[in-house]
């Protein structure tokens, strides 16, 4: 069965950007993913609901900019295959 994923990070929403583009929230809410996977820099709650929304199940870790109480780490295994996210 074949999983699909959507994989991003560094939102940096409010700070850097005010949103998402529409151009590109329109073609994610298009779709339906399995695992939606972020290596962080949200850096606000708001940012978190709406990654929240992307997929069935939604893998986030800590980014540098990020006072969310997030994982620094986490491992994510599915059909035999084992991803890591981290930051960086």
């Amino acid at each position: 069965m074949a999983i699909k994923m959507l994989i991003l990070g560094d939102f940096h929403m409010p700070d850097r950007a005010s949103s998402i583009p529409d151009s590109i929230l329109a073609k994610i809410r298009a779709e339906k993913f399995d695992l939606v996977l972020c290596t962080g820099d949200l850096e606000d709650e708001e940012a978190l609901k709406i990654l929240q929304s992307f997929g069935r199940e939604v893998f986030v870790v800590r980014g540098n900019m990020d006072w969310l109480d997030l994982p620094h780490v986490q491992r994510v295994d599915r059909e035999g295959f084992a991803i890591g996210l981290i930051h960086g």
